[in-house]
């Protein structure tokens, strides 16, 4: 029993084991095929994942890159408005050929809230370029961009406050933007800052804050900070006066095109200041910034064809120019246009027109059309004579430091012309145009001080003046120093000197001093005896209405050989006579003489900068 139920046992055992295989195996493999599907799915989720995550990071991708190209499309359009602005461009010249292609880009990008769009955008509604001009839009924009630091927008606000444009006038408020402007380093701000700091406008005045502003903005390359900082070294404002480094900033300026600087600098080559002096460098930039509608550059040159500075003498090119400043309200322009009609240079002789301009000059400020007034009611010329009037006008210029009208209201104390006669008085208005380095206040000092009216009599003193006069070639103190210098009066006694003085009086046309030259070279006093010399000076005299010129002369026709002859054998001391009989009075009677004949300056006041 045992063995047969062992041995049944046994075959349930092995059958049993082959089910259980049987059963693995199909077990194994349902289980295999299950896993492939499962790792067939996953595989494919994982592949899909992966996918997308490629696709969503290169979507990010794309994206940063187009944000990275748009940022450096508008970081190019900054640079591009900046170097405008350093040259002196207005935001109006920058987005005419600008606007119409990229307003839609600005846009796009303002509503982003991208600082430098903001700041674009704001602009062009402010100038009405690609959008309706609109003074507030602009605002709301430019105060979106200043809120994120942007410098031209925080800059453009404070003009707007300076200007009260769509907002109250608050120049704090203006000078706050510049400087957080100017604190980035933006030159526009830091030049905005400086005229500021230079007018005190919203800040207190600070001339070596304003010059300190300007050089770092000039540094920069800023044109009109260029000129800027030249004029503040040229004239000793804010920093040490230095007319080398002032040239160096003009011309700085000048090459970038900004017509005041190319005005400055013509004026440095005109004088000689900081620079060798050169009349044809000086009229170039004068051109230059006059062909860009400078009213002072176009009154500079206008003067340089009156005189023949630099080019030939032209008086019809003078008035043109003058005409363009005038008409540009210029002061000088307006005055030196009167000038030019009330002698008829370049024009028709018309006192009127004259007149007319000067009051035109007047209205600007001009205080030599305000003299030159005063002058036409003093002797009644284009209007009626009115001495009240007149001193009225000088007093006015003179209180402003007009020297001309200054040594105008001496010399009618001293004669009492429409004020009582007051040579006290005489002598403090005419040493203040004297001080001024007036040529003919000097001269009429010196008379003073000679003939000892109103101050104590000097003769030393009064031939210190008549130097100083002669030296600024006033033919009147030449004469009068050389008749001091043949008598030792007051100066070293020196027959050479007299005659050199003579000479320089005559050669300016001064009628006695061309008879004292005669009897100079007659005589061989002071220089070489030259009877031929003598004779054309007596000549030239004797024109000039001296009858002592036709006294020497031969009774019969004047200067004629036999004359010479006579001339030749005259005594000394009959030629030497002449300065003898030199007195105060007489030049005291020229005087009066010049005063009651009006005549604007023939020579006009040098070229002016600014």
């Amino acid at each position: 029993m045992l063995t047969r139920f062992s041995a049944r046992h046994r075959r349930f055992q092995q059958e049993w084991r082959r089910s259980i295989i049987l059963n693995e195996n199909f077990a194994g493999k349902w289980e295999t095929n299950i896993v492939k599907k499962i790792m067939t799915a996953i595989e494919r989720f994982i592949v899909l994942a992966v996918v997308g995550v490629c696709v969503a990071a290169n979507a990010g991708l794309f994206a940063d890159e187009s944000a990275l190209a748009m940022q450096r499309i508008l970081q190019a359009d900054i640079r591009e408005y900046d170097q405008e602005r350093l040259r002196g461009a207005s935001s109006a010249d920058f987005l005419k050929s600008r606007a119409g292609e990229r307003i839609e880009r600005w846009r796009k990008q303002a509503d982003q809230g991208n600082a430098t769009a903001q700041f674009f955008y704001g602009l062009c509604f402010d100038n009405g370029q690609g959008v309706q001009k609109d003074k507030e839009a602009a605002i709301s924009w430019y105060r979106k961009a200043a809120n994120q630091s942007e410098p031209r927008a925080q800059t453009n606000l404070g003009v707007r406050y300076a200007k009260g444009e769509c907002v109250a006038k608050d120049q704090t408020e203006a000078a706050s933007f510049y400087r957080k402007a100017a604190n980035q380093n933006y030159a526009v701000a830091q030049y905005n800052l400086a005229v500021a700091y230079a007018v005190g406008g919203g800040v207190e005045l600070d001339l070596a804050g304003a010059a300190n502003l300007f050089r770092k903005a000039a540094e920069q390359g800023h044109a009109k900070a260029q000129n800027k900082i030249g004029f503040y070294y040229f004239n000793g404002k804010g920093v040490p006066k230095d007319v080398v480094e002032a040239v160096k900033w003009y011309r700085k300026g000048a090459d970038q095109g900004e017509p005041n600087a190319q005005c400055n600098l013509g004026l440095c080559f005109a004088n000689g200041l900081g620079v060798t002096k050169n009349l044809d460098e000086a009229v170039t930039w004068y051109r230059k910034s006059a062909d860009q509608q400078n009213a002072m550059a176009q009154d500079n040159l206008g003067l340089c064809f009156r005189l023949g500075m630099g080019v030939p003498q032209d008086d019809r090119q003078a008035v043109e120019w003058f005409t363009k400043g005038a008409e540009q309200g210029h002061a000088a322009a307006q005055c030196h246009l009167g000038d030019c009609h009330f002698v008829g240079a370049g024009v028709p002789k018309n006192v009127h027109e004259a007149i007319k301009w000067y009051d035109k000059a007047v209205s600007a400020g001009d205080l030599d059309a305000l003299c030159n007034l005063a002058d036409c009611y003093a002797n009644g010329i284009g209007v009626e004579k009115d001495l009240s009037q007149a001193l009225a006008r000088y007093i006015k210029a003179a209180n402003q430091g007009h020297a001309r009208s200054q040594n105008s209201i001496g010399v009618h104390y001293q004669f009492g012309d429409g004020v009582k006669r007051d040579a006290t008085a005489a002598v403090e208005w005419i040493q203040k145009a004297a001080d001024q380095e007036l040529a003919v206040a000097q001269t009429n000092l010196g008379c003073l001080h000679l003939s000892g009216e109103g101050v104590k009599k000097d003769a030393a003193e009064a031939g210190k003046w008549f130097r100083l006069a002669a030296n600024q070639g006033d033919a009147n103190a030449q004469f009068i120093l050389g008749c001091l210098c043949l008598r030792g009066n007051g100066v070293n006694k020196s027959e050479t000197e007299a005659a050199n003085w003579f000479k320089k009086a005559a050669n300016q046309g001064h009628s006695e001093a061309k008879f004292n030259l005669a009897i100079c070279y007659g005589n061989g006093i002071g220089l070489a005896k030259n009877d031929d010399e003598a004779v054309r000076w007596l000549e030239e005299s004797a024109k000039d209405g001296i009858s002592r010129a036709n006294g020497i002369a031969f009774s019969g026709t004047p200067f004629s050989d036999e004359a010479k002859l006579q001339k030749k054998s005259t005594n000394r001391g009959r030629f030497v006579d002449v300065f003898d009989e030199f007195e105060e009075r007489r030049y005291r009677d020229r005087m009066r003489e010049e005063m009651n004949r009006f005549n604007p300056r023939s020579i006009f006041d040098g070229p002016s900068g600014q």
